[in-house]
């Protein structure tokens, strides 16, 4: 008996259900910002409104949502569309050449002299990000390095300040006058120019026209965010650190700073902002496989590995009709999403080959024309539809 076809709405309707249900694809909104958070900031500098004003929004937990985000992943993390209206106008979409954001966010220790390592970061590691050059694929960086002198160690403080606004909700607006942002995030000829002191640049990207960014649609705004850490010094090597711990490949990477000073920059994904309002985080990498395990088929008794569309594994069952499901981390690691009892929908949705081979079908045949047994005969069996199966 062969698999023909294997569940694929089930598993389709499986999935949709873990993705919106499961704590790490979907971020709680915060009544207000939190420390660590990494936060998202629009400024109307050159504008004819809204030019004394920055409107803010907490994205979630540096570590959380963007370090630790499962691979290949889009992540949904609110609306901010009715307080962009309010502040920059019904029109603000087309202020494409007046228009930045950026976000910003640190995790561990601010002190210059600090060596700690909290939660797998360094002191000072920062999460910045940097305009996309063009959409290209999701994914993939596609932005300037975001690499800054290890010993500019004042940039982690001034994120942690600058992001703690007195009095903050979510989304919130802030008077230039009353926030750090504006003076950390300067501009020169309409530009965003150097950030915080050290990160050329900046860290903003203008508006643009909508466009598709992977599966997400009406995209103005894209930032490559980067986890941007000390590579030098005491610990700073340490084996705890999350990118030595993960084997993770530094996307940037230096040790050409004065007095030998090295850092390292890792690409974690792409926040965007669509047209409507609403934000969302695209991880890095591909889509991490769907495993199914202990699944005995009702007329098989089989256990099926499955992942990216293909059957991997068939053993002897267990007796079971579960299925579970795994996201794959950045480090390829797996973790348990959810689970489901798909008994019925598996006997609904699985075909066993029929007795008798059917017309497009391919043929396994085997032959023994040299041997001393079965000479005189061909072993077939029909592998299913050239369409479905293969």
């Amino acid at each position: 008996m062969i698999l023909k076809k294997l569940l694929p709405r089930a598993l389709a309707a499986g999935l949709t259900a873990l993705a919106v249900s499961s704590p790490a694809a979907l971020r709680a909104e915060d009544d207000a910002y939190n420390a660590n958070d990494v936060l998202l900031f629009l400024q109307n500098p050159a504008g004819t409104i809204g030019t004394d004003q920055v409107v803010y929004y907490s994205l979630g937990g540096a570590v959380d949502v963007f370090r630790d985000a499962p691979q290949g992943t889009v992540t949904p993390l609110g609306n901010i569309g009715a307080k962009l209206t309010d502040v920059f106008g019904d029109d603000w979409t087309n202020k494409a050449g007046t228009i930045f954001a950026g976000a910003a966010g640190q995790n561990g220790a601010t002190s210059a002299l600090s060596t700690a390592i909290t939660n797998g970061d360094y002191a000072r590691t920062v999460y910045v990000t940097k305009a996309r050059a063009a959409a290209g694929t999701a994914g993939k960086a596609n932005s300037a390095s975001p690499l800054f002198d290890p010993a500019s160690t004042a940039v982690a403080g001034q994120i942690a300040g600058a992001n703690n606004i007195e009095g903050m909700s979510q989304a919130g607006v802030a008077a230039v006058s009353g926030t750090l942002l504006d003076n950390y995030n300067p501009f020169s000829n309409g530009n965003p120019s150097t950030a915080y002191g050290a990160l050329s640049g900046g860290i903003q990207t203008g508006l643009s026209a909508a466009t598709a960014f992977g599966d997400v649609e009406n995209v103005v705004a894209m930032l490559d965010i980067y986890r941007v850490s000390k590579t030098t010094g005491t610990n700073a090597d340490d084996a705890a650190l999350w990118h030595n711990a993960n084997g993770v490949e530094a996307t940037y990477s230096s040790t050409s700073y004065p007095g030998s000073n090295g850092a390292r920059a890792d690409f974690l994904g792409t926040v965007t902002l669509s047209n409507d309002g609403v934000v969302n985080f695209v991880s890095k990498g591909l889509p991490g496989p769907l495993f199914l395990s202990s699944v005995s088929l009702p007329y098989g008794g089989e256990i099926l590995s499955y992942a990216d569309g293909k059957l991997l594994s068939t053993n002897s069952g267990n007796g079971e009709h579960a299925v579970q499901f795994y996201a794959i981390g950045q480090n390829g690691t797996l973790t348990a999403t959810g689970s489901a009892d798909l008994s019925s929908s598996i006997a609904a949705e699985v075909e066993s080959i029929d007795s008798e081979y059917s017309p497009t079908d391919i043929l396994l045949f085997l032959q023994n024309p040299a041997g001393t047994v079965g000479t005189d005969q061909v072993a077939y069996f029909s592998l299913g539809s050239a369409v479905d199966v293969f």
